[in-house]
């Protein structure tokens, strides 16, 4: 065997010897280089004692032959020299290749896809559900969106999520619920649901049995969402956002009050007609005698009436509502930040107001901040700036 024939069929090995037994380089296999060294037996002997010629490979390689060490000393038995090892050593790698690219192609379908027996089985599910109430199903057909509909005629969408060894497997669901001020509410559902998957079993169990649970819940917070909805149609809602649909996870309405105003009620999911939380955003001068007035008739409560009824009496007012103002009235009830004239600002919303009565507006924190922190008579003490209100000129603080 001459070096020069083998460098002619493997230009990227490279011989580290006049004599041609040691070399180095690549094999290249479908686009991919392989670094190995091999050393041969000495040509000047007759290796009449066998002596076996040694390989050295990178870890990539190694791992590969490793796999089918069998199959490659069988074929390398048949070389006579080293153009046909390397020859054979190349098909192998090939042939390895194309074999590993065609397991992996089908691990990666089977990790998509479930199997056949799956689809008849959940075919049989949506008709025992009603596929008028089927709203979404994705292109894998394992992600669900059903509508269910509560004693009230409300509509609740359950996302239903099922494993691919479905029903071997339960499948995971979720819908929006609100959250309790204390963690009862979602204790008792998170039990009922895992009670629901305790008791699975593969060959009597069903989709539906799970959205009867759910149904289930949906009576618990029932009483809750009617109250929200009072609000909802009978005062102005400043949060959450009156435009979008209404939201099941939610337990709190913010109200305008008028005179730059509000108050935010957060009810309790399981007892919604007891005394909720009342926080009052607004001037000191304004706020201070409402959550005084409010304290003092709380014993008035009655959990019979409705809890905007309950805070109308205790408070002596009647909530506006903007089917009933006109534009001018409407301004007293305007929120927006009086800075930067925006509701929302990363989120925030506006919680500092003027204490003048006859100014009353409101600022986001940050943006009053900022407008003090740029008047030159503005002064600090610690983590709070003392200045004018930009509008009235009246003495306004901010934190920072």
């Amino acid at each position: 065997m001459e070096g020069n024939s083998l460098l002619e069929v493997f230009p990227l090995l490279v011989p580290q010897d006049s004599s041609f037994t040691r070399f180095v380089g690549y094999i290249s296999v479908q686009g991919q280089e392989h670094l190995f060294r091999i050393e041969l037996p000495p040509q000047s002997t007759s290796n009449k004692n066998n002596v076996p010629a040694k390989m050295e490979c990178s870890q990539e390689l190694h791992t590969i032959l490793k796999e089918y060490e069998d199959v490659i000393l069988q074929r390398i038995k048949q070389c006579s020299d080293l153009p046909s090892f390397l020859s054979e050593l190349k098909y192998v790698l090939e042939q390895v290749n194309r074999t590993r690219k065609h397991e992996s192609s089908l691990s990666l379908l089977e990790k998509d896809y479930p199997p056949v027996q799956y689809y008849p089985k959940l075919i049989q599910e949506i008709d025992n559900i009603g596929w008028e109430n089927l709203v979404f199903i994705d292109k894998s057909l394992t992600i669900l969106h059903i509508k269910l509909k509560d004693k009230q005629n409300r509509e609740h969408i359950v996302q239903v999520k099922l494993p691919l060894d479905y029903p071997s497997s339960y499948p995971h669901c979720s819908t929006d619920l609100p959250q309790s001020n204390s963690s009862e509410s979602s204790t008792q559902s998170h039990i009922l649901i895992q009670d629901a998957y305790k008791n699975w079993n593969p060959k009597t169990s069903s989709i539906k049995d799970i959205l009867i649970v759910y149904s289930s819940i949906f009576e618990q917070f029932s009483e809750l969402w009617t109250m929200l909805e009072d609000f909802d149609k009978n005062t102005w809602i400043l949060e959450p956002d009156a435009s979008s649909s209404f939201n099941y996870s939610l337990n709190y309405r913010r109200i305008a009050l008028g005179n730059h105003c509000s108050l935010q009620v957060i009810l309790d999911a399981l007892r919604p007609r007891a005394v909720p939380e009342c926080h009052f955003l607004g001037s000191d001068t304004i706020i201070l005698p409402l959550r005084d007035q409010l304290n003092r008739n709380l014993h008035l409560w009655n959990t019979r009436s409705t809890v905007r009824n309950n805070l109308e009496t205790l408070l002596s007012t009647k909530f506006p509502a903007p089917k009933h103002l006109n534009k001018e009235q409407a301004e007293e009830f305007n929120m927006d930040c009086a800075i930067c004239y925006s509701f929302k600002l990363e989120n925030e919303i506006p919680e500092r107001a003027c204490d003048n009565q006859k100014c009353g507006k409101v600022f986001h924190r940050k943006c009053l901040f900022e407008w003090l922190r740029a008047i030159p008579n503005s002064r600090h003490s610690f983590d709070t700036i003392f200045g004018e209100c930009p509008y009235c000129s009246s003495s306004i603080s901010c934190k920072l």
